[in-house]
């Protein structure tokens, strides 16, 4: 059996044990059905006569790092047009929002069939996988048509996809080796790939790429601008916890109250990471006596929120704004065993940060801002409770750590353009 009959064949296996899964899906989910023929391979071609790189984010967070790097491609590599796919349907319209009329479409189904006739209508002369987003048979059937592939903004596998890997043995090995450029985020990296066996010359290190997608510092006249539509005054500490999940919000909200006995004008702002527990966050609030109001009803009034003490972020694209007029900033996705979500963000606009222990998927960020004494790292409640209220209390300290972060964070900034060279010399040798 050829390898991708092998691959076909487990991946229908799977198809058929979830498939009660799946058909809830289709009869639940909307934006989901409408993104179906896509996802067969069903991709209506762009008209033009540029050269196309498919680029392949899986979600919101790839999305949104190809907000730069889309059109500094674009302008660094002349004659060619990029079109992106999104696996889930926040990163797709992520996309569509950082991208405008830009072509944007739902990744394939990884199967054979599926993306040989992906392939045929999008007809690329490159595909740029992102970060750890190597699907088998989109990587086979690229070769098979001679279209170069790169992996760019690199990172290592977790020990779960690790595992995985090392198991399908031989399938893995001519996978990796159908990748011809590996753009790795830093050193540890790097060595992750060479112990993979991708030899030097595939191996560039050019930083990781969300340094680059962050301005440093912020809109003054916007913050003071949206702390007057919520109704706090100039002076109320906030407490921003950003991309929160389920286990999280509970536990935050105890901090909360409990520092409210210290911090009286304490205002909170919640952004659950996914629009669909917003209503399960409000409920939280409400039962638990915080008044809350959402951010998409002020955002479409004419007045102020009538100073409720807590807003929601039930919208994409604000959470940076809210993160701008904080006084302390916890990052969620990592109380939970979940990795961690974005901590550069908030770093950027000079907010001292906090974070739980699980944030492996940010790793390397996590240590450098910790370094710089820009980010806490906080265990439990008790822990977030006191690094919340000594940043409260000590305003100089607060301020202090958020310019240590940005300072650390201009330093690492540059990778957009390394990508751009990188990507430049590896096309001139492929299409030469």
């Amino acid at each position: 059996m050829s390898t991708s009959a092998l691959l076909d064949a487990l991946y229908l296996a799977g198809l058929a044990a979830t498939a009660p899964y799946h058909a809830w899906r289709l009869i639940a989910n909307k934006p989901y059905r409408a993104g179906l023929r896509e996802r067969w391979g069903h991709i209506a071609p762009t008209p033009g006569d540029s050269r196309v790189l498919w680029m392949h984010c899986s979600s919101v967070g790839e999305a949104m790092l190809a907000r730069r790097l889309v059109p500094a491609l674009e302008a660094g590599l002349p004659g060619w047009r990029v079109e992106l796919s999104s696996s889930t349907e926040t990163g797709y319209n992520t996309a569509l929002r950082q991208l405008g009329v830009r072509s944007v479409f739902r990744h394939p189904f990884d199967l054979s069939w599926v993306v040989r006739r992906a392939l045929k209508a999008v007809r690329p002369g490159a595909l740029l996988l992102m970060e750890r987003e190597i699907w088998p048979q989109l990587v086979l059937a690229a070769a098979e048509r001679e279209v170069p592939v790169a992996l760019i903004n690199a990172r290592r596998f977790s020990e779960r996809s690790l595992w995985w890997y090392r198991r399908l043995g031989g399938i893995s090995e001519r996978m990796l080796q159908g990748i011809s450029l590996y753009l790795a985020q830093d050193e540890r990296d790097a060595a992750f790939f060479r112990r993979l066996g991708i030899p030097e010359g595939r191996l560039n290190v050019v930083g990781n790429l969300k340094y680059d997608n962050v301005t440093v510092g912020c809109d003054a006249a916007a913050a003071e601008q949206l702390r007057m539509r919520l109704g706090w005054p100039a002076d109320a500490p906030v407490w921003v916890a950003g991309s929160t999940h389920e286990g999280e919000e509970q536990l935050l909200l105890e901090v909360y109250r409990r520092l409210r006995t210290e911090h009286p004008d304490l205002k909170l702002v919640m952004a659950p990471r996914y629009p669909d527990r917003v209503a399960r966050v409000e409920r939280l609030l409400s039962g638990s006596g915080v008044e809350s109001a959402r951010w998409s009803t002020l955002k479409q009034s004419a007045g102020a929120g009538g100073a409720r003490a807590a807003a929601i972020v039930d919208t994409f694209g604000d959470l940076a704004a809210f993160y701008a007029i904080g006084s302390v900033v916890f990052v969620g996705g990592s109380f939970i065993a979940h990795g961690g979500h974005n901590v550069i963000e908030p770093a950027a606009l000079g907010q001292p940060v906090l974070v739980g222990p699980h944030h492996e998927n940010n790793a390397e960020a996590v240590q450098f801002l910790s370094a710089a004494g820009a980010l806490r790292v906080v265990h439990d409640a008790d822990e977030a409770a006191e690094w919340v209220s000594h940043f409260l209390s000590d305003r100089e300290a607060a301020r202090a750590a958020g310019r240590s972060g940005q300072e650390a964070i201009r330093k690492r900034q540059g990778a957009c353009e390394r990508h751009v060279q990188a990507l430049r010399a590896w096309l001139s040798v492929s299409h030469c």
